[in-house]
């Protein structure tokens, strides 16, 4: 099998279990409709190549003509999902990344794919150590839902299962910009578009704050540059387009995330974002 048909496979495995955890029995072209999409197309015998792979490895079940995840294997995925909030999340180690008050810390990334990674990943961890649920965020563009989208599909249930929200208030008002909009789960995020200028936002830098917590993003100049310019260029979702857009992500380097708690300040940015979205 070539590398391409390993990627392809592996990411049609990843698309068909996010479906099936959606709950019920389902057939093959049920199954195909929810993991086609305008960047990824398959077909009906790729869809029962990957079935029948799950089958073999206990994950899937098969019913007649329709499919389900297995019991055993999801009871097995809960315990090793407990294992790892008690072994990573609440793990002593974690605290590294988590500045005192008064303090702050700050990382360099060569590519925004990292940096991507462990934004998601601090993320997380902030919101287990605060009590408000409530994400504040202001991004110039959202590069990183055409960058990472799956992987941040799968952190939306994590936020959707801890009943947080989100809201994003982004720079622009292009058309990838309000694409990112319309695509969010309102359950989820509460979303406009506008300047970030008294949030202290600029076309290179995101704020973002969870509690007594702020996070900046940094890009370089190029980095923010081409990302403007491809946001003001691209006018539709076309697989073509969208290539275009994640190459352009994925060789982008040299950002920083800055994390600084400070309760005070973090109270002021809440309390601006929470004005912009009533005046919006």
């Amino acid at each position: 099998m070539t590398a391409k048909k390993q990627t392809t496979y592996g990411q049609l495995e990843k698309s068909l279990l996010a479906a099936l955890t959606e709950g019920g029995e389902v057939s093959a072209a049920q199954l195909l409709r929810s993991v086609s999409t305008s960047q990824n197309s398959y077909t009906i015998q790729a869809v029962y190549h990957v079935l029948r792979k799950l089958r073999r490895n206990g994950v899937v079940v098969k019913v007649r003509d329709r499919f389900s995840i297995s019991i055993p294997w999801a009871l097995d995925i809960i315990d090793l999902g407990r294992k790892l909030e008690e072994k990573i999340v609440f793990a002593p180690s974690a605290e590294q990344v988590i500045p005192l008050e008064g303090e702050s810390l700050e990382w360099t990334f060569s590519s925004l794919l990292s940096l991507d990674e462990f934004w998601t990943h601090l993320m997380v961890l902030l919101l287990e150590k605060s009590t408000d649920r409530t994400v504040f965020n202001f991004c110039p563009h959202p590069w990183f839902y055409f960058l990472h989208r799956q992987q941040l599909e799968k952190f939306y249930r994590t936020l959707l299962r801890r009943r947080c929200r989100i809201f994003v208030l982004v720079g622009d008002d292009q058309f990838l910009d309000r694409y990112f909009c319309c695509q969010l789960d309102k359950r989820l995020y509460r979303c406009q578009t506008g300047s970030g200028k008294l949030v202290g936002g600029t076309k290179s830098r995101h704020v973002m704050v969870i509690g007594d917590f702020i996070i900046y993003v940094v890009l370089n100049r190029r980095t923010a540059t081409s990302i403007d310019a491809l946001f003001g260029r691209i006018t539709s979702t076309e697989h073509r387009e969208i290539r275009l857009l994640h190459h352009e992500l994925s060789s982008s380097g040299n950002t920083k995330l800055k994390i600084v708690r400070d309760s005070k300040r973090a109270a002021s940015l809440r309390k601006t974002f929470l004005t912009i979205e009533k005046e919006g």
